[in-house]
């Protein structure tokens, strides 16, 4: 029951469902308890949706963002099976695994679902019977709320302090700033597309030109620019830190063994990455209007769809977001996920022409408010269960 009204009343047919579930709750004697909303206006269910802002015709529309002002969902892996044939490679294009070749294909099935060969070639361990686990898979419900106050206090007053460092206009840094912590322009552009404010500003103007235009070959092909791109060219982290939100979550070729050879014979494609993918989907919850407090209920419900949370969401919630040594951070924490103590930094890397500028003392940004672990049965799973074939615990 996620969808409300404009006056914050429950869409009818999703409220007549919900009774439907109390009064089923009911009849089997509690045996199955419907949990409340954790926090909110409404105990019933967690509100979350798109955030909305005008669209210039008297109306509202939903924007792809979060609370920090990042566009977010760009991308997502792509699997075999998961398209039709003939989409399954463009689809790939960027979402998909990096060959030694530098082709984009589609992951193995078995990374997120149950019953398939996966990465390695294994089918990994199921409960019997067998078809009651094909197909089916696992996700991590996490809800993270957002310290906006905090982050954009700090992004004000460090960026500033970064633009006076590295002769940028005062009104730049703080933005700049944003784009070296995610890797990412808030709309989404790379650093490695785009490196600085004079590469971005073309960029977003053609974007905006074709919008207008609603140029849907220009939109897609700009889509896909913010998919294909690679960490190679940038072995120093001088474009796109090696500690931002990007690297870490999804390192595509940066952990190859041969990152830095200059002979593509050597180049392994990025195998070290392919078994920590996860399929994620975020939805914003509450409002965060200017200067509202830490306090108040605004963040993202998050959740994250793989075949082993341990290999896949487990490993880079530990390794890649809270412990930094691949890439070359130490004991420093993802800038914007990170779970850290108050001596955590962030390392901007410099150039011939100019010394790192080290972001200190930076706040915690995002705290774990809930979650819990689900496993997601297939259909087969579904009607063995409905037809007795199974003990469903």
């Amino acid at each position: 029951n996620a969808q409300i009204n404009e006056d914050g009343s429950p869409v009818a047919e999703l409220e007549a469902k919900t009774q439907e579930l109390r009064a089923l709750c009911a009849r089997l004697d509690h045996k199955v308890r419907l949990l409340d909303g954790h926090r909110g206006p409404h105990p019933d269910f967690q509100e979350a949706s798109a955030i909305m802002a005008p669209n210039g015709k008297g109306g509202m529309m939903p924007m792809p963002t979060e609370h920090f002002g990042f566009r977010d969902a760009i991308s997502d892996p792509v699997f075999e099976g998961q398209s039709p044939p003939d989409q399954l490679a463009k689809a790939a294009m960027g979402n998909g695994k990096l060959t030694a070749a530098q082709e984009w294909l589609p992951l193995a099935t078995g990374e997120f679902l149950l019953g398939h060969p996966d990465e390695a070639q294994e089918i990994a361990g199921r409960a019997m019977p067998s078809d009651f686990s094909r197909n089916g898979t696992f996700m991590a419900y996490r809800k993270l709320h957002q310290n906006v106050d905090a982050f954009r206090t700090y992004i004000d007053h460090t960026g500033r302090d970064f633009a006076a460092a590295t002769g940028l206009p005062a009104e730049q840094g703080p933005t700049v700033l944003m784009a070296k912590m995610a890797g990412r322009w808030p709309d989404g552009v790379p650093l490695m597309l785009a490196p600085t404010w004079e590469d971005w500003m073309p960029i977003r103007e053609r974007r905006a030109t074709a919008e207008a235009q609603e140029d849907k070959a220009t939109i897609a092909a700009m889509e896909r620019d913010l998919l294909t791109f690679t960490f190679r060219d940038d072995p120093t982290g001088a474009r796109c830190p090696f500690s931002s939100h990007v690297r870490r979550v999804n390192t595509r070729d940066m952990l190859d063994p041969h990152f830095a050879s200059p002979d593509k014979a050597d180049w392994m494609g990025s195998n070290l990455n392919n078994r920590r993918r996860v399929l994620r989907r975020g939805l914003p919850y509450g409002e965060s209007p200017a200067g509202s407090p830490d306090a108040d209920e605004h963040g993202v419900i998050m959740m994250m769809v793989c075949a082993s949370l341990f290999r896949q969401f487990e490993f880079v919630q530990q390794q890649w977001i809270n412990y930094g040594l691949d890439f070359n951070a130490g004991n420093d924490t993802c800038p914007l996920v990170g779970n850290r103590p108050t001596d955590n930094k962030f390392v901007i890397a410099g150039d011939a022409s100019r010394p790192p500028f080290i972001c200190g003392r930076l706040p915690q940004f995002v705290d774990t408010r809930g979650g819990d672990y689900y496993f997601i049965p297939s259909m087969t799973a579904l009607r063995m269960i409905s037809d007795g074939v199974v003990d469903p615990t």
